[in-house]
């Protein structure tokens, strides 16, 4: 980690007091000639700290990504998809001749991706979950996207390995909360007495969902650490969560889940949700 600059300066410092040559060099000014050097010379150590550490943190970059058969290289390889257009024959890369930053960045639909290893009795290979972006929330690649993306990752792909390719609906969570609010903030169908917020809880349900990292952990309890954030909100007494994916049944939640789909969307159809006062 680089050194600050007036580690360096008073590293410099300290040696001068110790150099019976500089003896005679006894100013105290911070403008004197010899501090202003000290700290010219200090600066520059400085910077040169700060330009080693940039150097180490590409190259370790780097290697993580060229690293073969990681899965970080596979996701790495995902989001560098472009939907449109073929790699430049023998690479991984693109051409783009021609092509503005926006067009390209309008080609790199994947918005996030996740990889993992899968081995059951009906598949086996890597498993590459991806969603694209669409009205700034998760949504899944229609069928020709996901047609051109499979294609671009069994082309990039190791020998041997198997790519299962998918882009998946959001899982449902349906929960039950006993609500304990601060009467002074929120009345008791849960809206702000200021009339700023309909559905603050609502809200703030909606914003964790969000917030959570694709293919992420879901928490009861860092739900309602973050519902406690809430304006108005005392606590937040989550009674059942469920969470569904695919055509599945709905399953309880004992704590943490973690969503087939990658991503997880509250199921507005039931909402269960009681506001008791708290003194």
């Amino acid at each position: 980690m680089a050194r600050t600059i007036d580690y360096w300066y008073q590293l410099i410092i300290a040696q001068k007091a110790i150099t019976t040559e500089l003896t005679a060099v006894d100013s105290t000014s911070k403008a004197s000639v010899f501090n202003l050097w000290a700290y010219i010379v200090a600066f520059v150590m400085c910077t040169l700290d700060n330009v080693f550490d940039l150097h180490k943190n590409e190259v370790d970059a780097d290697i993580a990504m060229l690293k073969p058969h990681s899965q970080t290289w596979y996701q790495a390889l995902a989001l560098r998809f472009q939907y449109g257009q073929d790699t430049i024959p023998g690479t991984d890369q693109y051409a783009n001749t021609g092509l503005s930053d926006t067009a390209i960045a309008a080609q790199k639909i994947i918005a996030q991706a996740a990889v993992t290893e899968v081995s059951t009795a009906t598949a086996i290979g890597l498993r590459v979950k991806v969603v694209k972006l669409v009205s700034g929330s998760y949504a899944q690649l229609i069928t020709a996207e996901l047609n051109a993306f499979t294609a671009f990752m069994n082309k990039q792909k190791d020998a041997g390995v198997n790519i299962i390719a998918q882009s998946l609906p959001a899982d449902k969570l349906r929960l039950t909360i006993e609500v304990f609010y601060d009467p002074l903030i929120l009345k008791s169908d849960g809206s702000r007495i200021d009339g700023t917020a309909a559905t603050p809880v609502l809200d703030g349900i909606k914003a964790y969902l969000k917030a959570l990292p694709y293919n992420g952990e879901y928490a009861n309890t860092r739900l309602s650490n973050a519902l406690q954030q809430v304006s108005g909100v005392v606590f937040p007494n989550i009674t059942q969560s469920q969470a569904q994916y695919g055509a599945f049944p709905f399953t309880n939640i004992d704590e943490v889940y973690v969503p087939d789909g990658g991503y997880l969307v509250f199921d507005t159809a039931y909402p269960v949700l009681t506001y008791k006062p708290h003194a």
